[in-house]
């Protein structure tokens, strides 16, 4: 919670950032809002004095952004602006930042989407009889729910090895490999939660990437709160947070 409750100015691709939180008191329990902007240069006419010659002039553009810091579940929802970037690349890189301020202390992350589940089943039926390998890949976990036995297993081969990730592959030369049993189910829960990724391969060919299937959520534009508005900052947080707990539609 602490690294996303004060303004943060930083660099990324050669480009200013700024993230500032909102002081909404109607937000939900446990939960932050904000914008995080982009500094960028755009021409534009000077005066008659100038002959209204094109100038150079700084402007920002800027998304809105939720985080959910909640003990069952941690997740930040950033509105899809391509004047800004990337959400995965501009959060990496604001925690990056914010991480470089905490002198002394020694903190990793990892930034992954939460997605849907759906989008694996139904691609594991579609490729049925094609499929060489299912390769999962898990970061250290942080307040997700997943299934116990397979988050204390994951943990503790990580915990005893020093490891940062870990990585599983079930491969089959034949294409016989088979989606399915509690292992394959509660593996993909604990992915789709945030906690990594996972992947369908037909040799080198990949018939099948999590990443391609984002959790995504629709706020009407007149619900957007583009000046700061309290109600509609509010608004927009909990609509995103009931979303997020949900099957939406695959990116």
């Amino acid at each position: 919670m602490s690294l996303f409750n004060s303004r943060l100015d930083f660099f990324h691709r050669n480009s200013l950032f700024s993230y500032v939180p909102t002081a909404s008191k109607a937000l939900p329990p446990g939960c932050l809002a904000g914008f995080i902007g982009k500094q960028i240069s755009e021409l534009e006419n000077a005066g008659p004095e100038s002959l209204f010659a094109l100038q150079p002039h700084k402007t920002w553009k800027a998304a809105f952004i939720t985080v959910n810091a909640n003990q069952g579940q941690q997740f930040v929802a950033v509105e899809r602006r391509g004047d800004v970037g990337s959400a995965h690349s501009v959060i990496e890189h604001l925690v990056e930042a914010r991480l470089r301020d905490r002198k002394g202390v020694a903190w990793h992350t990892d930034v992954e989407y939460v997605t849907q589940k759906r989008g694996f089943w139904a691609a594991a039926e579609k490729y049925r009889g094609e499929i060489t390998e299912l390769g999962f890949e898990f970061n250290p976990p942080n307040g997700l729910k997943g299934f116990d036995r397979f988050k204390d297993f994951d943990r503790l081969a990580k915990e005893q090895t020093n490891a940062e990730k870990s990585e599983y592959a079930l491969k089959n030369k034949q294409g016989a490999v088979t989606p399915e049993g509690e292992f394959v189910e509660s593996a993909v829960e604990y992915a789709s939660e945030g906690a990594g990724k996972v992947v369908l391969k037909k040799g080198n060919k990949k018939l099948y990437d999590s990443r391609d299937s984002k959790k995504i959520a629709t706020i009407p534009e007149s619900a957007m709160p583009r000046e700061g508005e309290e109600i509609k900052v509010a608004g927009a947080a909990l609509h995103l947070n009931q979303e997020i707990e949900q099957e939406g539609d695959d990116d």
